[in-house]
């Protein structure tokens, strides 16, 4: 009970009793560990079974005991030991503890941005899964690993595999909408990406469809439709209020826009705006761009304080081409009255 095994073997030796055998010390050992275990005392059964791992490398309890002190070290937070021990337990053939070993050491390599690694134990566990919570939970993985490692198409096809599976939450349902609309988009699949945003928009109220929203603004501007990006800049304040992270992005996005028509002075009032009521890195980005922006004012005002102003043509006698084109609001309005 006291859990000193190596005491009492050191007590038998002396006093001259019968012989213990090898057997006997390997399950005093082993079940002095698992008492601490089952106690909750995590950190005395990490160090106990630690001893019998060091002791009986091939005990009979190999399996158990790297399993269970994997357990413990998770209950610690001491994530690179439990790792040591859920990769043990793959070593066996498929056990009982196979799939949640799979589980755990999944979820620690992918918070700990191992990728690659969480991607090759998620496509494990979704080839032994025997409940639909732990297939479902191995498709979301390997959905954000593939996404996270640039492979879209995969990443895209584990989206679709979540959204036709039954019993999945609405939280990870959304998530793969949103996923499949972001690996378009970063495939420069503008029309696409536009299509499955508007989508996850439909589909979701929360912070998922704030993002959706923001990604239909940012592609808008892709397009130089900078009306349209403004407008759902505006429309998600009324419609995501509680969204902050999103809102000041689209700020930052507006601000953007703002640049791109040349109207420095409302590019500047937003970016201070965000300066003023934002924290962390979005204000670091805001200060920098604000800062080029007033780098960029002193040059067009001493552009409109010249007197005389020289149009250069290309060639001679020849009209350039880009004072006919066509406005982008106007040309985008045309073809939705077209359709």
């Amino acid at each position: 009970e006291e859990g000193d095994v190596p005491g009492f073997e050191k007590y038998v030796a002396e006093n001259n009793f019968p012989d213990i055998t090898k057997g006997a010390l390997d399950t005093s050992y082993y079940e002095s560990a698992e008492f601490m275990y089952l106690k909750g005392n995590y950190a005395n059964a990490v160090l106990e079974f630690g001893k019998y791992l060091q002791k009986f490398p091939h005990g009979f309890f190999n399996l158990n005991a790297n399993f269970y002190r994997a357990e413990a070290a998770v209950q610690l937070k001491k994530y690179d030991i439990a790792i040591v021990g859920f990769d043990h337990v793959l070593e066996f053939k498929k056990n009982a503890f196979t799939e949640r070993a799979l589980m755990s050491a999944s979820q620690i390599y992918f918070f700990q941005k191992k990728y690659n690694d969480a991607l090759l134990r998620f496509t494990m566990l979704e080839e032994v899964a025997e409940s639909a919570e732990n297939l479902m939970e191995a498709r979301a993985g390997l959905m954000r690993c593939n996404y996270l490692l640039n492979n879209f198409e995969a990443a895209h096809e584990y989206a679709m595999k979540l959204k036709r599976s039954d019993k999945v939450p609405e939280s990870v349902l959304g998530e793969a909408s949103l996923t499949s609309a972001k690996c378009a988009l970063a495939q420069n699949n503008l029309r696409m990406a536009q299509e499955r945003f508007k989508q996850t928009l439909l589909e979701s109220n929360n912070e998922i469809g704030a993002e959706a929203m923001y990604n239909l603004a940012y592609i808008h501007f892709l397009q130089d439709s900078f009306q349209l990006s403004q407008n759902l800049v505006f429309e998600m304040v009324n419609i995501f209020p509680n969204y902050g992270k999103w809102i000041s992005k689209s700020f930052l996005l507006l601000a953007d826009n703002y640049i791109k028509q040349n109207d420095l002075f409302q590019a500047k009032l937003t970016l201070q705006n965000l300066i003023d009521n934002y924290q962390g890195k979005l204000k670091i980005e805001a200060q920098q761009k604000l800062d080029e922006v007033n780098a960029m004012v002193p040059k067009l005002e001493e552009r409109k304080d010249e007197d005389d102003w020289n149009i250069e043509f290309e060639q001679e006698g020849k009209v350039r081409d880009d004072i006919f084109e066509v406005d982008e609001d106007e040309e985008y309005e045309l073809e939705l009255e077209e359709e």
